[in-house]
């Protein structure tokens, strides 16, 4: 008897002790047929994660995180990749190879949600991207436009979709991760309520804690009103607010390295600039450059000679939360008691402010 009661408390242990393990780790299992041997496969997000090499069309990774997370499977040689969610649970990678291949990956809670948001929204997404097609090889204007708007109508299924798979897993970090993608463009008392909805531990997470600074910085001050203060970085690195700066007008110019129509506008703000500044006209410039050096290439190449400001946080920066800048080149132009008087001017525009009151 004191035999049968130790075998079942071992075998009970071990049950438990497989349950944590298999809990507190992430296990990939990895089965793609055709695969060669000596294939190097990857995890990474915006870093290397880890990596293994397959044999026999199989390979295996263990590991832990702290919060799930998307991360991206990679097989090096045929450069073939796929986005899943990575968590403590056991998950399934199979597919075939032939250097191109689509794989299919079954896993915790969260990539279960995933699969379901996938399931809903294929016939949207290929039909968008049949859409694309024909929009890039057709050069008849009335035509394009058409598509456009054909297009906006599966955006909007598409963005419907997502959102009611959001309210249908409101507890979970895809639910939260999909907030924080939306948290610009959807009304901010929805993103409130839905965020305000979720778990603690939900609301912590890294996408929650984007989605939280947002709906404290968002401010959207609008023409007629008072301008509401921020802080960046200036080239060297020093704390300037835009409360510093002192003038009849300030435009504050929102651009960036990459954006093509900011920097062909450049060369006719630096003309502006410098027929106005010794009247009382000033530039702020606030840039949704990431990279710095891209940054300081572009003030030195355009010959930016104003106060030039970054905190390296693209679109989730401070100063663009704050004045909700979605697309860019973007300004506002301020008057000397701080009011905004104008909002995304053209030069021509600009200059007949100017003209008129300096």
């Amino acid at each position: 008897m004191k035999f049968i009661l130790c075998l079942l408390f071992v075998l009970v242990f071990i049950c438990c002790k497989k349950q944590i393990h298999t809990k507190n780790k992430y296990h990939i299992i990895g089965t793609i047929q055709n695969l060669p041997d000596n294939a190097t496969v990857y995890l990474s997000n915006n870093n290397f994660i880890d990596s293994t090499i397959s044999k026999k069309g199989k390979f295996r990774f263990e590991g832990r995180v702290e919060n799930p997370e998307r991360v991206l499977f990679t097989i090096k040689e045929g450069k073939t990749s796929e986005w899943f969610w990575l968590e403590n649970d056991t998950i399934e990678i199979t597919g075939t190879y032939n250097g191109d291949a689509t794989f299919k990956i079954f896993g915790g809670e969260n990539q279960i949600i995933s699969n379901k948001l996938f399931d809903r929204t294929k016939i949207i997404i290929s039909k968008k991207k049949e859409l694309s097609d024909l929009i890039s090889s057709t050069h008849d204007i009335n035509k394009k436009d058409s598509l456009y708007e054909l297009n906006k109508i599966l955006t909007s299924q598409l963005i419907k979709v997502e959102k009611q798979i959001l309210k249908e897993n409101l507890n979970s970090f895809h639910a939260v991760k999909l907030l924080n993608k939306y948290k610009r463009t959807w009304n901010k008392d929805s993103v409130k309520t839905l965020f305000t909805s979720m778990s603690v531990e939900i609301q912590k997470a890294k996408d929650g804690n984007s989605i939280n600074r947002y709906l404290k910085l968002s401010k959207h001050p609008q023409i007629g009103e008072q301008f509401v203060d921020f802080q960046s970085q200036n080239i060297n690195d020093e704390i300037i607010s835009l409360s510093q700066v002192t003038s009849k007008y300030t435009l504050v110019d929102f651009w960036a390295s990459w954006c093509v129509p900011c920097r062909k506008e450049n060369p006719n703000l630096v003309k502006l600039y410098n027929r106005f500044k010794s009247k009382g006209f000033t530039i702020v410039g606030v840039s949704l450059d990431m990279r710095k050096d891209r940054w300081l290439s572009a003030i030195s190449k355009d010959k930016l000679p104003w106060y030039n400001l970054n905190d390296l946080e693209g679109p989730d920066g401070e100063a663009a939360i704050i004045y909700d800048v979605r697309d860019i080149p973007d300004n506002l132009l301020l008057d000397k008691n701080g009011i905004i008087v104008g909002r995304n001017l053209n030069t021509e525009n600009l200059q007949d402010i100017l003209l008129d009151s300096l």
